[in-house]
């Protein structure tokens, strides 16, 4: 498990939640990066806190898939309906829910398309809405070409541009966002385990064998190891 989730719950509590946090959140932080951890590690992990910050505005606080907010008839006024936002990061258009679903191997048109505020270990593939938020920011599939690669690399770290990867809104929520990327970035680079490599294991003792060959001058005695 890279991230140690006492020192990462200890101190996310304090910088993004103001000293608290429901269980609903807590759940949906677990899951986040339990994800990660199965499916992107080793990634950057300037790119997961990038995504929990994400996650953090998009919504609301929760930390948890979420589907669009508004009445039905606000919902249905979309053009996009039925394929309203959804997940952690609102996949909303049919094309964008049919094209997801190929890339992670999860049918999520029609009766489905509720699939994206799943995010549990029981479903395949486990924790999709997780999974969908990784596959769309890694590959820049949500406002392509922006990636998170473009944003944070090893002679770039963004985090007001990266709100391009999302929305065009840069200019107001980017700094937003960037504020909250630094407080989990904090916390990852806090509870991060490094694990020490296994040690080399003690030589072994080199099996040996002794031959007798009968020379003109008397008989002589050789000794072969293994090559």
């Amino acid at each position: 498990m890279p991230f140690d989730r006492t020192k990462y719950f200890d101190t996310i509590r304090e910088s993004v939640f103001g000293g608290s946090m429901t269980q609903e959140q807590v759940d949906g932080q677990e899951a986040i990066l339990t994800r990660f951890e199965q499916y992107c590690e080793p990634q950057d992990h300037r790119w997961l806190a990038y995504e929990l910050a994400t996650v953090y505005h998009e919504c609301a606080t929760r930390m948890v898939p979420v589907k669009e907010y508004g009445s039905d008839s606000y919902l249905q006024s979309k053009p996009y309906y039925p394929y309203v936002g959804r997940g952690l990061v609102q996949l909303t258009w049919d094309y964008n829910y049919d094209s997801m679903g190929q890339m992670i191997g999860c049918n999520l048109m029609g009766s489905n398309m509720d699939l994206a505020l799943t995010d549990d270990p029981t479903t395949t593939p486990p924790y999709i809405a997780s999974t969908i938020m990784f596959e769309g920011m890694c590959r820049g599939s949500f406002r392509p070409p922006n990636n998170l690669s473009a944003f944070f690399n090893e002679n770039t770290e963004d985090p007001v541009g990266a709100r391009a990867i999302i929305n065009a809104d840069v200019s107001t929520i980017g700094p937003v966002v960037a504020g909250y990327y630094m407080d989990f970035k904090i916390a990852l680079e806090a509870s991060y385990v490094v694990t020490p490599p296994s040690p080399e294991p003690p030589p072994t003792e080199l099996e040996t064998t002794t031959i007798s060959i009968t020379a003109p001058k008397g008989t002589v005695k050789v000794t072969i190891a293994p090559a």
